[in-house]
């Protein structure tokens, strides 16, 4: 699709330079922002399909409170969220979207910097074999937090490389049945977390070989989960590990 300038009208929002619509609320673009607090007029946009933020900031925000502002874009297809050539070196990138139902984010194409520590998905609904190819993109990253639909399929593989510096790890209400890891998974992992993941079969017992664990928490899941847990303590206790916390 071709867009040119005489098809897109410039309005004035507080919080961003501009807004460019196109008449036909096929298409939103906001370009150059750096963070964006209410886009309420969303709720008149009710065939929008796609919509794009592109901004030199290390933040993008995008927030639609559903509690004040009901609203739903049953339609939308693509939500493309960008913020490339930083004024100011940074290892922070946050990407926060309310009230956008059921839109899928792909990473594939995405670079963040490397040197990014800290990571948190929610409800973008990313496929499995794409974790892979961001664990290897992030090479610096010691926390990841995957919340509400952050990740859908049944299984997820990791394999050697995959965040080797990743320390905290916690999957909140993921819809995931197994899970498998390569023969030395997370090496500097020191926290897991699994809450309300309650398809999810067991933690791998590869997991248990991990030097740097500290503490597993499981709550809400399979009680097969929490047996596994117990299990992984037990093998960290033979190699004389006994700092090993299950919550």
């Amino acid at each position: 699709m071709s867009i040119t300038k005489s098809e897109l009208d410039d309005l004035d929002y507080p919080g961003y330079e501009f807004v460019r619509v196109l008449r036909t609320s096929d298409v939103m673009i906001s370009s150059n922002c750096s963070k964006i607090e209410k886009l309420v007029h969303l709720r008149g946009m009710v065939t929008l399909r796609h919509l794009h933020f592109t901004g030199k900031g290390g933040m993008v925000r995008i927030e639609t409170p559903g509690a004040i502002y009901p609203f739903s874009l049953d339609n939308l297809q693509t939500l493309t969220v960008i913020a490339a050539r930083l004024s100011k070196p940074s290892s922070r990138v946050e990407v926060v979207v309310w009230g956008l139902w059921y839109v899928r984010v792909r990473l594939s194409g995405v670079r963040f910097s490397t040197n990014l520590k800290k990571l948190t998905l929610m409800e973008s609904q990313v496929m499995w074999n794409e974790m892979s190819t961001l664990g290897k993109s992030l090479p610096n990253l010691e926390v990841l937090k995957l919340l509400q639909l952050a990740c859908v399929g049944k299984c997820w593989k990791t394999s050697d490389g995959d965040f080797p510096q990743l320390k905290f790890l916690e999957l909140v209400n993921i819809p995931i049945e197994e899970w498998q890891v390569s023969s030395n998974p997370f090496p500097r992992l020191q926290r897991l977390v699994l809450v309300g993941c309650p398809e999810l079969q067991s933690i791998p017992s590869e997991i248990g070989e991990v030097p740097t664990l500290q503490m597993i928490e499981v709550r809400d899941c399979n009680t097969s989960v929490a047996n596994s847990a117990h299990k992984i303590k037990e093998e960290q206790v033979s190699m004389g590990n006994n700092w090993l916390q299950i919550v």
